[in-house]
């Protein structure tokens, strides 16, 4: 099955990145293809494709940033366009997560 996972952030500071990118890399499954869909609010800490090139390197699956410069979104408004993006690339099932949760591996395999 494909997994749409959509995680809003405001990446500002040197710390909430390290929080996001450990969550990121903690996010597995054997059994799924999965998609991120990184909404990220506010400004980029660098540029989308160098961002998506270090994510893609930890994560167990594709990656996509979303990022509109200039426009800053609610976080109700960050989940509704990862879960539409999610939508689009054809998803089975979609998750959020916020960027600070912990998952135990292969948690999408159990669920």
């Amino acid at each position: 099955m494909k997994i749409g996972i959509t995680i809003p952030v405001v990446i500002q500071e040197k710390l909430l990145f390290d929080i996001t990118l450990r969550c990121i890399s903690l996010i597995r499954s054997i059994e799924h293809t999965l998609k991120l869909f990184l909404v990220v609010n506010r400004t980029l800490p660098e540029s989308k494709t160098s961002l998506e090139r270090k994510i893609s390197a930890i994560f167990n699956g594709s990656v996509k940033i979303v990022h509109t410069a200039g426009v800053e979104r609610s976080v109700a408004a960050c989940w509704n366009l990862g879960m539409k993006k999610s939508l689009q690339w054809g998803a089975d099932f979609m998750v959020g997560i916020a960027n600070d949760i912990d998952l135990d591996l292969y948690t999408l395999d159990i669920l």
